[in-house]
């Protein structure tokens, strides 16, 4: 569910979870599950990269995500998906064959 409501709650989640530890756990499982679905639409994808590509591919998008969101901006997952595909090819690249 990428509604404007969900991706507003997930953020302040992340902001909240610096003052309440208790939720870092939860966060930190959060990002992990992220990062696996991450790797596995790049690897089904035919794109290769290593942690580090996906950590900036993640950065890139709460980044997006947040300005959009702060922007009041309508359709927030096609300015994400835009911002991504265009360093997509830098961080992801397809994979040689």
């Amino acid at each position: 569910d990428t509604s404007r409501e969900r991706l507003t709650c997930r953020f302040e989640s992340v902001v909240l979870s610096a003052r309440v530890p208790r939720l870092q756990q939860v966060l930190i499982d959060h990002r992990n599950t992220l990062r696996n679905t991450h790797f596995e639409v790049l690897e089904k994808s035919g794109r290769s990269t290593d942690p580090s590509g996906i950590e900036q591919l993640m950065a890139v998008e709460d980044g997006v995500v947040i300005g959009a969101l702060a922007d009041s901006v309508e359709d927030v997952v096609k300015v994400t998906r835009t911002a991504l595909s265009e360093v997509i090819d830098q961080l992801a690249p397809v994979a040689a064959v």
